[in-house]
């Protein structure tokens, strides 16, 4: 999938860019690619723009530490990337 989004010009790639769900130097190699068919978007939890403690999402507890959100084993729960802080660092 990531060889078809970077070198098939029909392709869009959907980012999350905040550096956790999308590697920096994987986001860096989009933008190289295929800067033209990339789309930012985030899965924003309700913790976004809140500050580091522990939250609910969809009936399990999350902890939020320096803007990342993990599940109690440790998974990504979703993001606090607003789209507008996307565009900043990458648009």
């Amino acid at each position: 999938m990531v060889g078809a989004g970077l070198t098939d010009k029909r392709a869009w790639l959907e980012l999350i860019a905040d550096g956790h769900h999308v590697h920096p130097a994987a986001m860096s190699l989009c933008c190289c690619c295929a800067k033209e068919r990339i789309v930012l978007i985030t899965d924003a939890m309700q913790a976004a723009g809140m500050p580091d403690g522990r939250y609910t999402l969809c009936g399990e507890e999350v902890q939020m530490h320096g803007g990342v959100v993990r599940t109690a084993s440790g998974g990504l729960a979703g993001s606090t990337l607003s789209v507008d802080a996307a565009v900043a660092q990458h648009g």
